[in-house]
């Protein structure tokens, strides 16, 4: 089911359909450099990374992180506590602003999956420094060996925190074994819901993986000011302390030995292989390719990161070199989450102003991270440990409607923000531009299909009936001219992409 996508098959529409399943927003530009390209080197293209800006950010990367002040009710402290909330912001603007950077790659669609897979909250790790350090990690390896990524995930501290790793302890005198970390490495990371009939693993499994995971400290340090206060500070990363360790013997899938944390991984890759396997393909072809995947398609691929050693990336290149991620059953099959559907608009339309990144006035309003977390989808804010139901949950009688409205009011250049200086319109974007990437804007028969064909990969006639529709607002086809910098052109321009934006086809890629 994996065979390769014939020779000569290779085309724009299939191009475009790539990049509307690997992108957070994709430009027809790209659609046309990647078209234009042999098919290997396309899918080479693709799967390379893009180097990361940390300018303005650069506070966020390396130092320790202050994590306290005493006594509590010195100035110092409400300073350290404002910083701390500050920073969420921080991380969180960052990523967004990486999202819509230039390039084409899968790379943040791939941190993005990660992300919802192996789920951690701001709140829940403490600091916004521990989840920036686990983005970096799962940047750093979104594509290489799948082990390494399972181990260092679950070793780094912000899930030691978010799941009570850093709570889970042994002495010979008092047993607090922690037993949160381990269900859901299993449950929900890498094996499953285990089924009746041929269970991954069981809750003696669960016990005892818990007591080898246990040991993992935060490592922290007082630093006194001079002035009778104190900053604790902590390091970025946990300590292993053997003597909080339960150094005896653990049986974890029918292997007996004494046990840590790192090779109850281990095991998961020697001894659960293919339930390892399967549970993870199955959620990249949910990811990318359709809710429901044929599970004889989740069979294949799996085999494929068995074989390969573990490599996403090779897993990835099998998927998108194949045949069945072209057919034409799977285009326009996927829901898009608030993040692909708000983030990727604002990326696609090149919008120019997003007040969420704007510090020109010496501070950032939080209109872009509001509306996310109004849609359910801010990042690093699950609404549980087992993340984002994805697909059709995103949609429900409130959500649609509201998507929709957004969507349309952002072509039409109608979203308006009221802050503490009065009301302002942002997302703002050029039509004209936009309308210039995709066709020549003074041919409407050139315009109505590539719109159609661009925001809704389509070109029935009652869809370009309707676009032909908004674009010509009453006039004739004869009467149509559109011409830079004139306000009538503009208007013209933004109804015809509003059309498109509110389309529910648009909520789909």
């Amino acid at each position: 089911m994996l065979e390769s996508l014939p020779h000569g098959q290779w085309d724009h529409r299939r191009a475009a359909h790539l990049l509307r399943r690997i992108s957070i927003g994709v430009r027809p530009e790209e659609i046309a450099v990647l078209a234009s390209m042999p098919f290997d080197d396309a899918i080479d293209h693709i799967l390379n990374p893009l180097s990361i800006d940390f300018d303005g950010y650069r506070h966020l990367t390396h130092d320790d992180v202050v994590s306290g002040v005493s006594p509590i009710d010195a100035p110092e402290w409400h300073a350290y506590f404002r910083e701390k909330n500050l920073r969420y912001g921080d991380v969180r603007r960052w990523w967004i602003r990486t999202m819509l950077s230039e390039g084409t790659s899968i790379q943040e669609r791939m941190v993005l999956f990660w992300h919802m897979l192996f789920t951690t909250s701001m709140n829940g790790a403490h600091y916004a420094e521990h989840v920036l350090d686990q983005n970096l990690f799962m940047r750093d390896n979104c594509l290489g060996d799948l082990r390494a990524m399972v181990d260092g995930i679950t070793h780094g501290t912000a899930m030691q925190i978010y799941l009570d790793g850093i709570r889970n302890e042994w002495h010979d005198w008092f047993d607090g074994v922690n037993e949160n970390h381990a269900r859901e490495l299993f449950e929900l990371q890498t094996l499953g819901i285990p089924s009746d009939i041929s269970p991954a693993y069981t809750q003696g499994d669960v016990a005892e993986a818990a007591r080898a995971f246990s040991g993992w400290r935060l490592d922290e340090y007082w630093k006194d000011n001079g002035n009778g206060v104190r900053t604790l500070y902590r390091k970025r990363n946990t300590v292993w302390r053997k003597d909080h360790w339960d150094y005896r013997h653990k049986a974890v899938f029918g292997r007996t030995g004494p046990w840590n944390g790192h090779d109850v991984v281990s095991m998961l890759f020697t001894e659960r292989p293919t339930h390892v396997a399967r549970h993870i393909c199955r959620r990249i072809l949910a990811e990318f390719l359709t809710a429901s995947p044929d599970e004889r398609l989740v069979d294949a691929l799996a085999q494929h990161l068995i074989d390969s050693g573990w490599s996403i990336g090779s897993t990835m290149r099998t998927l998108f070199r194949s045949g069945e991620f072209y057919a034409p059953g799977y285009r326009m099959g996927l829901v898009r989450s608030p993040i692909h559907l708000l983030v990727g608009t604002l990326r696609t339309i090149r919008t120019t102003y997003i007040t969420d990144l704007d510090d020109a006035d010496g501070r950032s309003e939080n209109d872009l991270l509001d509306r996310l977390s109004s849609m359910g989808h801010l990042m690093y804010d699950p609404p549980n440990v087992s993340g984002w139901a994805g697909g059709m949950a995103w949609l429900s009688a409130a959500s649609v409607p509201t998507r929709i409205d957004l969507c349309r009011r952002i072509a039409l250049g109608e979203v308006e923000f009221k802050d503490y200086a009065g009301g302002r319109y942002v997302y703002t974007y050029d039509a004209y531009a936009l309308a210039s990437s995709l066709a020549d804007p003074s041919d409407l028969e050139a315009l109505v299909r590539a719109t159609a064909s661009f925001f809704l990969d389509t070109v029935d006639p009652h869809v370009c009936d309707a676009l032909r529709f908004a674009f010509l607002q009453g006039a004739s086809s004869p009467e149509w001219y559109a011409a830079q910098d004139d306000p009538t052109t503009d208007r013209r321009l933004r109804l015809g992409f509003a059309t498109a934006l509110g389309s529910p086809r648009y909520q789909l890629h």
